[in-house]
């Protein structure tokens, strides 16, 4: 076995990914051709064989590509990270990698995405009142204060605690994003000696 940093590991996983999807191409290329035309490959085997040898060659690649994640997976779930939860606060989480990262990308994301749409959607309700407004007044339009208030808009929500709230998960995501890329380029899983994908990304470098 050779043990490389995670880092390491996950650029080996996209190479894995590229030369899948390259494989499968040639496997397209060479699946039919008209009947009378002769096999352009003929001299190699055929392109029958030849799409043989590319779908084990696949399958090779994709049990290397489930050793890697299940490597990374484990290193995951034995390693912990303590983060600040709030700047502000004393108040600190403990949670395994496995569990930080499910949280960034099912939990924190989304809600933070929400929470950004809901401003945005504040923010656009706003800008169109003071454009309607503006159009009024340069098309010499008389409102009145009637008219003018029915165009206020009601926001059914703190919008200070609305911003804090996105400013503290933005801040926790940064955190965590920091830690995870030193994690990963210091700790190591361990990986086939044959790994063509490790070999490869030594040839890159």
């Amino acid at each position: 076995m050779k043990e490389i940093t995670i880092t390491r590991a996950m650029a080996a996983l996209k190479i894995n990914e590229d030369k899948i999807a390259k494989r499968r191409q040639f496997q397209l290329a060479y699946l039919i051709r008209e009947s009378d035309r002769v096999d352009p490959i003929r001299a190699e085997g055929g392109s029958e064989g030849y799409i043989q040898r590319l779908g084990q060659s696949i399958n090779d690649l994709i049990a290397e590509r489930l050793a890697v994640k299940r490597a990374i997976a484990v290193a995951n779930m034995r390693h912990e990270l303590t983060l600040p939860m709030n700047p502000a606060a004393p108040r600190r989480v403990t949670r395994s990698i496995h569990d930080w990262l499910v949280w960034r990308n099912q939990i924190a994301k989304p809600t933070r995405d929400h929470l950004i749409a809901m401003a945005k959607m504040i923010q656009q309700a706003r800008f169109g009142t003071v454009r309607d407004r503006l159009q009024s007044f340069a098309q010499r339009r008389s409102v009145t204060e009637a008219e003018d208030a029915k165009k206020d808009i009601a926001v059914n929500i703190d919008e200070e605690k609305l911003n804090e709230e996105i400013e503290l998960i933005t801040h926790i995501l940064q955190e965590l994003d920091g830690e995870l890329s030193q994690f990963n380029a210091t700790h190591t899983v361990k990986v086939g000696e044959t790994l063509d994908t490790i070999e490869d990304l030594d040839r890159r470098q």
